[in-house]
């Protein structure tokens, strides 16, 4: 009886989406959705979770990923912080030594505030589910970054050969 209730539950979020796939796209913000259900679809999937796996794992997989976003964004912000009008934009050849120390300083400050959120998360995740499971969550969602990075590639290939490829833009010495 568990097996027909897990087996209808990733059949429906399987469906639901492919269904979100299908659709035309309707801007920045719906693929965005069509990714997520992709993920969320593709995660259940690999880590066979129960339902009542699942009911403890997702609000503690998505806080993960809504603290995740949110260092993401402070650090982005940072890194986008505006130069004075008129100025050009910093590079490692313009910027003296004392601001590369400290742009090294900061970036050095972040990926220890990644690491810590990571640590966190593992503990969480191992509270909630057996720890093959959280090693798999890890496969998984490397796996799951590799199948997409594949597919939007595949895509870029076909609007390239409609000459519809966007230009890529220069990167500057954000780190």
């Amino acid at each position: 009886m568990n097996t027909l209730k897990h087996t209808i539950a990733v059949g429906v979020i399987l469906l639901g989406s492919l269904a979100a796939y299908a659709q035309p796209e309707g801007g920045p913000a719906n693929r965005k959705k069509q990714i997520e259900a992709r993920k969320v679809a593709f995660i259940t999937s690999e880590l066979d979770l129960s339902p009542e796996e699942a009911q403890v794992f997702w609000p503690v997989y998505n806080q993960a990923q809504a603290e995740r976003k949110a260092l993401r964004e402070k650090n982005r912000a940072m890194r986008n912080t505006k130069v004075k009008e008129g100025e050009p934009k910093k590079t490692l050849d313009t910027m003296t030594d004392k601001q590369l120390e400290e742009k090294m300083e900061y970036m050095m400050v972040h990926e220890q505030a990644e690491l810590d959120l990571k640590k966190k998360y593992l503990n969480k995740y191992k509270e909630v589910l057996p720890i093959r499971k959280v090693a798999k969550l890890y496969q998984a969602e490397r796996n799951f970054k590799k199948r997409l990075m594949s597919d939007i590639r595949g895509s870029g290939e076909q609007r390239g050969q409609r000459g519809q490829m966007p230009q890529r833009k220069k990167k500057s010495a954000g780190f």
